[in-house]
C-alpha cells in the first residue's frame, strides 16, 4: 500500500478519474461534498484477438481503466484517522487477496481531514448519504464480491452508515482496537430476524 499512497494522494488532489501505476490502477469512483471513494487494484487485462495479440484499449469520452475483479474487496472508511495502512497490514497478515477501496475525507489540497464537527449535524447526514452513493459506485465497479469493511469512524457515524447499508448486502465488519483490526461482525439478512427455537 505504501507504493500506492503517493498516487492515491495525487489522484484525489488533482481530480484524476483513473491513474495507472505499473500494472495497477488508482481510480476515483465517487467524489462527494464530504467523502471521496477511491479504488486501488490491478489493471483488468485486455482480451486477446484471434491473432493472439492484445486488443487496443478503447479510447474516448467516459472510458477509463478497469480494475480486475477479485473475490474480495476491502472497504476502508477513514474519518477519525487514516486507516489504510492498518487495513493493508491486516489483509497481508491474513493473506487475503482483495481489491482496496478507500472512503475518506480529503480536502481540496489532497490532505486527509480528521474528525467531524459535533455542532454541524448536516455534515454527518451528508456523509451517511454519500456512503450510500459510494457503496453503489463500488458495486458498479466491482460487481458481486465479498465485502470487508474496516471502520475508523465515530460511533454515531458508524450507526448512520449501517442504517444506509442495511442487511441486503453481506459483509464482514472489522473493529480497530487501538493496535490492530479484528473481525467482529457478519452482516447478512439473518441478522434482522430473531431465530425462534
Amino acid at each position: 500500500m505504501q507504493t500506492y499512497q503517493p498516487v492515491l494522494d495525487s489522484t484525489v488532489k488533482f481530480g484524476t478519474s483513473a491513474y495507472a501505476i505499473g500494472s495497477s490502477v488508482v481510480k476515483v469512483l465517487q467524489q462527494g461534498k464530504q467523502l471521496t471513494t477511491v479504488a486501488v487494484g490491478k489493471k483488468k487485462t485486455q482480451a486477446k484477438s484471434a491473432a493472439g495479440t492484445r486488443k487496443p484499449a478503447r479510447v474516448g469520452a467516459g472510458t477509463s481503466e478497469r480494475i480486475a475483479v477479485k473475490k474480495n474487496v476491502a472497504i476502508v472508511v477513514e474519518v477519525s484517522r487514516p486507516a489504510v495502512q492498518d487495513a493493508a497490514r491486516f489483509l497481508q497478515r491474513k493473506k487475503m487477496d482483495a481489491n482496496l477501496i478507500v472512503v475518506t475525507r480529503i480536502n481540496k489540497q489532497g490532505q486527509f481531514v480528521e474528525g467531524l464537527d459535533e455542532d454541524d449535524p448536516k455534515v454527518w447526514f451528508e456523509m451517511a448519504q454519500e456512503f450510500s452513493t459510494a457503496i453503489d459506485a463500488i458495486k458498479r465497479e466491482m460487481g458481486a464480491v465479498r465485502m470487508h469493511i474496516f471502520l475508523a469512524t465515530p460511533v454515531a457515524l458508524a450507526f448512520g452508515l449501517g442504517a444506509v447499508w442495511g442487511t441486503v448486502d453481506e459483509a464482514t465488519i472489522y473493529h480497530w482496537n487501538s493496535k490492530e483490526y479484528k473481525r467482529v461482525l457478519e452482516i447478512r439478512r439473518g441478522l434482522r430476524f430473531q431465530s425462534r427455537k
